[in-house]
């Protein structure tokens, strides 16, 4: 449990490292509501992930399938959604300048 838990962190720092790098290839300056965003994202995905793990090692493999689809998918419009309005405030940045 441990592991999965040391694991998600890795996931998330990527993420993040990630979306800095692309900021800064872009001349992306970030916002205060997107980094909200992405920290209400990033937990979420975070949530997900622990509750597939802890299901499974509880042994309710069902519990797990539910809860990934239901709550993976409502993370995967978050996550849509957030895209959505980086690069539309990014076009508008790159637009104004």
């Amino acid at each position: 449990m441990v592991l999965m838990y040391f694991l998600l962190g890795a996931v998330a720092f990527w993420a993040v490292q990630a979306l800095l790098g692309w900021a800064k290839r872009e001349g992306v300056a970030l916002v205060w509501y997107h980094w909200l965003g992405v920290a209400v994202v990033a937990l979420w995905a975070l949530f997900v992930a622990a509750w597939i793990g802890t299901s499974v090692a509880e042994g309710y493999p069902q519990a797990a399938t539910a809860g990934g689809l239901i709550f993976g998918g409502i993370g995967l419009v978050l996550f849509i959604l957030l895209r959505l309005l980086i690069v539309k405030t990014a076009r508008k940045t790159s637009a104004s300048a």
